[in-house]
């Protein structure tokens, strides 16, 4: 278990324009938190030095003496092992190849550990939020993309080279939809924030006459699909209704797989209510087997925006339980 003299997590959450940081015990409390600009364009030097003021920012005397940890969390493929980003990193090019665990080591005493988001907000919902008490748990978090995280038997599944948990490139209607990917028919090209707004771009396209008409491309945005579609316009309704849909069949078949006790479900798009959730729950009570169905509950994620910064604090407390 933690010791209760270093009950403390330092969490580090890095985005294309902010790197969020705070301070968070074992109870998923928030003692400090702050915020950098990322620095990206300006070099690995000014990012790697952005991290570290934050962290040196979210410090005083007597938190020092108490940190377990540090948790860092990035939007692209790491190598949980050695700390390292492999590449994926986009909107911060200066991190991919970096060693970013051993660049925080060397100005502070602290463990460090590194993952992707995805699977740190999987480690959120887990130790801190609609996960905790359960042992086998997929969290998905369905956003401009779609990206989940698996914890098996209590521990969080990786998988043979860091890259598990890539649910959005799941195969759910073969010869379908581009993905981003290159594939086709993934999961990500129906049930996605990009998804909805490909379908919306095509309906205008095709000249289909909805309350979509009056927007540009520029305009539309699942957020505006959902406020569209609870004015009554059947064509949103139908947007929303394919994204829950296709995502409760691949929730299903993961149940079925994996015999899963809890299937978790957050991001964006999750917050379309009851026009998302309908048809995602239909379809997967009526594709998962009875004998997975019984044991597994598919449910809202609780922690939101938070789970990105909380569950980087999970994974130091996970690795150090």
């Amino acid at each position: 278990m933690v010791s209760l003299e270093k009950d403390f997590a330092i969490s580090i959450d890095i985005g294309g324009t902010d790197i969020k940081g705070a301070v968070i015990d074992h109870n998923g409390r928030v003692i400090t938190k702050g915020q950098q600009p990322t620095g990206a364009g300006k070099g690995k030097e000014t990012v790697i030095g952005n991290i570290n003021n934050l962290i040196k920012d979210l410090l005083n005397k007597e938190l020092a003496e108490r940190i377990a940890g540090i948790g860092v969390g990035v939007p692209g493929s790491v190598d949980t092992r050695t700390g390292t980003i492999k590449g994926g990193i986009a909107n911060v090019p200066e991190l991919n190849g970096v060693c970013l665990v051993e660049e925080i080591s060397k100005k502070f005493p602290y463990p460090g550990y590194l993952d992707n988001d995805a699977t740190n907000a999987a480690k959120g919902e887990f130790y801190f939020g609609a996960g905790r008490g359960y042992r086998n748990v997929l969290v998905v978090t369905v956003g401009t993309g779609i990206g989940g995280g698996l914890i098996l038997n209590g521990s969080v599944y990786h998988g043979a080279s860091d890259y598990a948990g890539e649910i959005g490139h799941m195969i759910v209607v073969p010869s379908g939809k581009p993905c981003s990917c290159g594939n086709y028919g993934c999961i990500e090209a129906y049930s996605s924030g990009t998804a909805m707004v490909n379908y919306a771009k095509w309906k205008n396209k095709k000249g289909v006459r909805s309350a979509l008409n009056g927007y540009s491309d520029e305009e539309l945005s699942p957020k505006l699909i959902d406020q569209l579609a609870v004015e009554g316009d059947k064509h949103c309704k139908e947007i929303i209704h394919q994204a829950g849909k296709y995502l409760g069949i691949t929730l299903a078949s993961l149940t079925n797989i994996l015999n899963l006790e809890r299937c978790i479900v957050g991001g964006g798009v999750s917050n379309a209510g009851e026009l998302f959730y309908d048809p995602l729950f239909n379809y997967f009570d009526t594709y998962v087997l009875p004998e997975a169905g019984k044991h597994c509950e598919l449910v809202k994620a609780d922690l939101k925006n938070d789970a990105g910064i909380l569950g980087c604090a999970a994974m130091v407390f996970m690795r150090n339980a």
